[in-house]
Formats: structure tokens, C-alpha cells, sequence
């Protein structure tokens, strides 16, 4: 059968002619690999706004993002601007699976390593935990983990404000900053191997053993 990264790229290359094309809603062929890979969506915001144009008067316009993820390594953010919030909905969905980057994870359940990111006035702080430890964060950063298939970490988030949108850019941004082991050791003749050890028992200060080396 085809891999995740053959059915991501298929995927992105429907999505890709459809935003083009503004199809609405999501071509069929879209939706049927959807439900044969059960990618998931989530609706990160939907913001209404206002603008005064000259020789129209108030023009109405919505703005929408999107996160889709098939909670198996792969993540996609999009955002669109239509007339409608249905539109603009349906839009940043297909913007999302043109989008898609792949989030390494450390044993396929958190983040190798600790991250501190900056994203215009919020800061965010995202730690690896042990398996079975869940997710602990706000609701729509444990979504978006969720839809990546994180399943242990820690986020902190510092903000003067509480923007979703900008919530979860920083989270993508914050992901693709991680830094795996075999990253430029690939022709170099370096090979990466984990080890694992056994802690040795701490010995009594009033222990013979601890003297004689045994």
C-alpha cells in the first residue's frame, strides 16, 4: 500500500488545483481520501470584520483558519479570506491540505526537545514528557496535538492578549524549530545510535564495596 508521504503529497496536489480553481465546496476526491485516511479538521477561528471602501460604503468580509491533521505525524494550517463565513471556512480547509508539513516526533508520542519560541507579542514554551503523561496545555493547543498525533508535552504560553489565530501559527512555527538527531549526519559517515543504561545504585559512604571498585 502507499505510505503516509505518498498519500500526503496526492493529497496536497488535489487541494492545491481545487484552492486554485475555488472549488466549494471540497471536491469529492478530497473527501473520499479524507474518509479512507481519517484525516480530521479543526476550526481554529472565524473572525468577521468590517471595512469602509470608498464608492461602496461597509464591505463585509470573514477570515478563517483552519487546522487538519491525520494524527500520525503530519499538520496543516490554513487561512482564507471570502465574502461569507461559509466560504471562507470551506476555503481555508482546502488552504490547510496545501499547507501540510510533517512535525517530527521523539518515539511517535512528543517533541525531542524543549522549545522556547517567539511570535510577535506571545511567547511559547513547549517541553517533552514521558509516555502516559498526556497533554497539558490550553484547549485548542491540546487539539492541535492531538491532530499531529502528539500525545505527551507541556506547552506555556505568555501573551498581553489571546489572539487563536496567532496561537496557533506560534504553535507551527514553534514545531518545525526542533532540531532531530540525525540532522547533518546524513553522508558524513556519523551514525546516530540512543543508548540506554541502567542508573547504578548509590553505595553507603560506610560501604566496603564503595572503595574497591567492585
Amino acid at each position: 500500500g502507499a505510505s503516509v508521504e505518498d498519500d500526503a503529497l496526492e493529497l496536497r496536489v488535489f487541494a492545491q488545483e481545487a484552492f486554485l480553481r475555488k472549488s466549494l465546496p471540497v471536491p469529492a476526491a478530497v473527501r473520499e481520501m479524507l474518509y479512507a485516511h481519517r484525516w480530521d479538521k479543526l476550526l481554529v477561528d472565524c473572525r468577521r470584520s468590517i471595512d469602509l471602501v470608498a464608492m461602496k460604503g461597509k464591505v463585509q468580509s470573514n477570515t478563517a483558519m483552519v487546522a487538519v491533521g491525520n494524527m500520525q505525524g503530519l499538520l496543516g494550517l490554513g487561512l482564507a479570506d471570502a465574502d461569507t463565513a461559509q466560504e471562507a471556512v470551506a476555503a481555508a480547509h482546502l488552504d490547510a491540505y496545501s499547507r501540510l508539513t510533517v512535525v517530527p516526533m521523539y518515539r511517535g508520542h512528543t517533541i525531542f526537545h524543549h522549545i522556547d519560541h517567539n511570535y510577535h507579542f506571545l511567547k511559547m514554551q513547549l517541553s517533552p514528557l514521558p509516555a502516559g503523561r498526556g497533554i497539558h496545555a490550553n484547549d485548542l493547543l491540546t487539539e492541535l496535538c492531538r491532530l499531529a498525533g502528539i500525545r505527551d508535552i507541556a506547552i506555556k504560553t505568555h501573551a498581553r492578549r489571546r489572539s487563536r489565530l496567532f496561537l496557533a501559527a506560534a504553535f507551527m512555527e514553534a514545531l518545525q524549530k526542533q532540531t532531530v538527531p540525525h540532522d547533518g549526519v546524513e553522508g558524513s559517515g556519523v551514525y546516530v545510535r540512543e543508548v540506554f543504561q541502567k542508573p547504578q545504585p548509590v553505595l553507603p559512604l560506610d560501604s566496603p564495596l564503595r572503595y574497591t571498585g567492585l
